[in-house]
Order: structure tokens, then C-alpha cells, then sequence
């Protein structure tokens, strides 16, 4: 059933589409689709219930929205603006994972998109020639740094808010910021919550268990007795391609 959401969200968006006999090997991976919702909290449950998606609210400037996973796919639900301010706020946005952000952005403008807000390397936005966002996130993974592996282990540290999951602690897009910046420098492989939403674990590479420390230390969720770091071992990945 959940493997059927991708053809289903396509099918809605896109009822003209035809099958292809094979997918091709050059299309860039959809990696995210943005619905925006009459009924945002209704939208919710029905992809969680019936899709098995995990969402967290997300606030976009005014506006309570929902992010989750389904089957590997970040859908995000957004609720529609006044009437007034729709005309600039496409139905849809589609997301894509791209090799080569800038260039992708230069070929869009070339075949009639425009570009949206600023870019950076590692994601973009652009208008098709309709008005619809998409969304452009470089798919490539940055190159591991040099170091050891350490797995970290995080529970909620003294300022932990009871009753709140970790999806609605203070400080959330801070930590996360910190985290992509070390995704960036090659210093995080692995990171994520638990599927109870009550800590996470990273995976850091650093030159010694001090150093990694330093890592954890500077986290503003750390910083912030939001979260704590329950245990830091070094980790020793096995790759199971190896053996037959």
C-alpha cells in the first residue's frame, strides 16, 4: 500500500502521464512533494493512517504546516493562504534531487522557468513556465572527513519540555542547522530522531573521542539542556557486501 503513495500523488498531479515501460537512470529522483490543503490536520491523519506517513508540524511564517515521510518521500502539507494571496502560491511543489543545483537552475531558466529567492550549492528554487515551485536539493553526499566513526545517543536533557515530542522542543531548527552544517563538512554520515520522537542518534566522524565531544558540545540543543548526549561510543561499521 505504501509504495503505491508516489504513483497515487503523481496520478493526481499529473493525470495525463503515461507509463513508462522502464524508469530511466538520468531522471532526476522526485524528493519531496508540497500539497497545499483545505483541511491541513485532516490531510494529516489520512496519510498517516492510511499511508503509515510520519509527520511533524512545521510553522512557515504564519502559517501551521505538517512534514512527514511516506515510504521514503517528504510530503509536506500546507494550508491554503486567504483567497487574496493565493494567485502567487501554486497548488503543488515538487522537489528534486540534482547532481549539479546551479546548473540545473541555469537550464530551467534557459527553457522558460525563472529562478525564486536565492541559491546556494546545495539547494535552489525555480518557477516553471506555469508559476509552480520546484524545489532543487543536490543529491550527491558530501565526501566523509578524515576520523574515526562515533555513534552518539541523545535523551531529553533538564530543559526538555514533558509532553512535547522532539518535533516541538525549542531550539529544533537551530539544532537541525548545526547538524546539516556538519553533514556538509563531511563530519555527520547518519542522524535522525526516534520513532517515538523522544531523543535521537548521529553518527560523527572525528579524529578522536575529544574531538567528537567538542561536536557534541557546540550543538545548540546540547547548549540549550534541550537534549544531552546519553552515550558517545566509537563505531566500527561492517560491510556486509564483504561476505557471501
Amino acid at each position: 500500500m505504501r509504495s503505491g503513495l508516489f504513483l497515487l500523488v503523481l496520478a493526481v498531479l499529473f493525470p495525463t502521464i503515461e507509463a513508462q515501460e522502464a524508469p530511466r537512470s538520468d531522471v532526476a529522483p522526485v524528493r519531496s512533494i508540497a500539497i497545499r490543503c483545505a483541511n491541513v490536520e485532516k490531510m494529516r491523519d489520512f496519510y498517516a493512517e492510511a499511508f503509515g506517513g510520519r509527520f511533524r508540524p512545521v510553522q512557515s511564517g504564519n502559517l501551521q504546516c505538517f512534514f512527514g515521510d511516506v515510504n521514503g518521500m517528504t510530503l509536506k502539507l500546507v494550508p491554503l493562504r486567504e483567497k487574496a494571496d493565493f494567485e502567487g502560491y501554486p497548488m503543488h511543489q515538487l522537489g528534486f534531487g540534482v547532481a549539479d543545483v546551479a546548473a540545473t537552475v541555469e537550464l530551467a531558466v534557459k527553457h522558460g522557468g525563472r529562478r525564486e529567492g536565492e541559491a546556494t550549492n546545495e539547494y535552489a528554487a525555480v518557477r516553471d513556465p506555469d508559476g509552480n515551485t520546484i524545489e532543487l536539493y543536490r543529491s550527491a553526499a558530501p565526501a566523509p572527513a578524515p576520523g574515526k566513526r562515533f555513534l552518539v545517543v541523545y535523551e531529553p536533557g533538564p530543559n526538555w519540555i514533558e509532553g512535547k515530542s522532539i518535533f516541538e522542543q525549542p531550539g529544533l531548527r537551530e539544532h537541525a542547522s548545526y547538524h546539516q552544517g556538519l553533514w556538509r563538512e563531511g563530519r555527520l554520515l547518519r542522524s535522525g530522531p526516534f520513532r517515538d520522537a523522544n531523543g535521537g542518534a548521529t553518527v560523527l566522524v572525528a579524529p578522536s573521542r575529544e574531538e567528537a565531544q567538542k561536536l557534541i558540545d557546540a550543538d545548540p540543543a546540547i547548549k540549550d539542556g534541550i537534549l544531552k548526549p546519553a552515550r558517545l561510543s566509537g563505531w566500527f561499521p561492517v560491510d556486509w557486501a564483504r561476505y557471501k
